[in-house]
Formats: C-alpha cells, structure tokens, sequence
C-alpha cells in the first residue's frame, strides 16, 4: 500500500530558507537603483530572471516531494533527493547575495570617487549661491576603468568674512550638493544609475 511521504522540515532546508531570506534582504535594501544584475551559476553567467526561474523549478520539485505517494522504503532517497535540490538552490542564492554585496562595495566606491571629485570641482568653481552642470568623468576600480556622467546641483550656505588688517579672510558654513550618476559598461550602454547628496 503507498502512503503520502511527510518528512519533517530538516536543517538543510532552514540554510536554504535563511539564504534565500538574506538574499532578498541585500537586494531589496541596496541604496541604489540596479538597473540589472548577473550571477555566476557553474561555469557560465546567468542573469537574474534566469536565476529565479531556475530558483522556482527547484521550489516546485520541493513542494512536489512532499506530495509524492510512495512506499516507506523510497523515503530515504525522496530525502536525498530534495535535499540535493535544496543544496543547489542554497549555493545559487549564497552566490546571490555574494555577488549583490560586490556590486555594492563597487558602486559605494564609485559615490566616494565622485563625491571627492565634486569637492574638488565645486570648491575650484563656486562662485555665488549656485551651481550646477553635467560632467564626463573616468573612475579607476581596482580591475578596471569605468565612465560615469555626473549631474550636479550646488547650493552656498556659506558666509564669507573678508576680514581686514587686524582679522584674517574666513568663511563658515557649508556648501550642499544633490548628484546623480549614471555609470556606462565597456560597451558604453548604460548600466545603472543612483543619486545621494553631500555637504562640502
């Protein structure tokens, strides 16, 4: 007689759970607007609607497990089974979330190489309440080269003392400025885009 193949919830499938939790959490919390994101799966490179959908196949021949009539003598490789599948799954989101947790680590580079550059250029240029304009500019990572486009606003918060004989030149305040940039792949076709502010 076949009976329904009901296996307690293991630890495997709690790792698989905490991943697939962990990756939604770095995805869905990064600071920036990623445009596209790709993942190594083996020895090739998906993106990530190929991912999902690979990553929904494997939920369903999960769900399925549970549901199949079967002897008590095929529950053992029923187990295996699902937990092979659990497994893969796993390692698919941990490279995930490891990929995810890179391109942010590039892209926070990247805001701290623009933002040095916007103080540079904004403190060399300000001159009155306001500032803005577009730039071309070319940031160096550790393994390549990549361009951005930067917009700016500027706004002068700043009082000047010209001071006198007896008082050196000061100023007080601060400058504060809204940017966004738009980064180019080596093809030059855009590939994402953010925007954060910063006082100088």
């Amino acid at each position: 007689m076949n009976t329904t193949c009901i296996i307690p919830r293991s630890t495997i499938e709690k790792r698989y759970d905490k991943a697939r939790e962990d990756f939604n959490d770095q995805y869905d919390n990064s600071p920036y607007k990623l445009k596209c994101k790709e993942f190594y799966l083996g020895g090739g490179v998906e993106n990530y609607e190929v991912v999902s959908q690979i990553l929904l196949m494997n939920e369903e021949e999960i769900a399925k497990s549970y549901l199949e009539d079967c002897d008590p003598k095929d529950w053992k490789s029923i187990r295996r089974y699902r937990e092979d599948i659990m497994c893969d799954a796993t390692d698919i989101y941990k490279t995930a979330i490891a990929m995810v947790k890179a391109d942010i680590q590039k892209l926070k580079t990247i805001q701290d190489e623009v933002e040095s550059f916007l103080d540079d250029h904004i403190g060399e240029n300000m001159d009155g309440h306001y500032l803005d304009g577009d730039i071309n500019h070319e940031i160096e990572l550790i393994d390549k080269y990549v361009n951005v486009r930067i917009h700016y606003d500027a706004y002068n918060h700043k009082e000047w003392d010209n001071g006198n004989y007896l008082t050196p030149r000061s100023d007080s305040g601060y400058i504060d400025t809204e940017y966004t940039v738009t980064v180019f792949d080596e093809c030059g076709n855009e590939e994402f885009e953010f925007n954060s502010n910063f006082q100088i």
